[in-house]
């Protein structure tokens, strides 16, 4: 199955509502309330699965936040909610980058909070 924008519109997606409100609004936020309570303000965060970026959008400004998933589509799109957020296709098998450590995960959704070791994440441009 492709990850696009028939896949966000049809199969796990198709009866979710993205309203404010909306259980899928206040899952978001109980993750993002998650992460500012348990993770240091300026920070780098990863959020690995970010989808359309709607969880990773309400942590960019308080950490310095980037996001991978598999789905270009679904990244492009998550430029609207996210707009300082890095973004780059890639798997969880296949980051990017070198991680120093996972400090916080939950079963739902992946939120690694990581050192960087002397230089920025890279422009990954998507």
């Amino acid at each position: 199955m492709a990850f696009d924008e028939k896949y966000f519109s049809t199969n796990a997606y198709q009866d979710v509502s993205f309203a404010k409100y909306s259980q899928y609004w206040w899952s978001n936020r109980f993750y993002a309330i998650l992460a500012r309570r348990y993770g240091q303000r300026g920070t780098t965060l990863l959020e690995i699965g970010s989808g359309l970026g709607h969880l990773v959008g309400q942590l960019d400004g308080f950490f310095a936040t980037a996001a991978v998933d598999v789905n270009h589509w679904a990244l492009v799109q998550s430029k609207a909610v996210a707009p300082r957020t890095l973004l780059q296709v890639a798997s969880a098998e296949g980051l990017p980058f070198a991680m120093v450590h996972l400090e916080w995960s939950s079963s739902s959704t992946w939120l690694s909070i990581y050192p960087i070791r002397r230089k920025p994440l890279p422009n990954w441009g998507v």
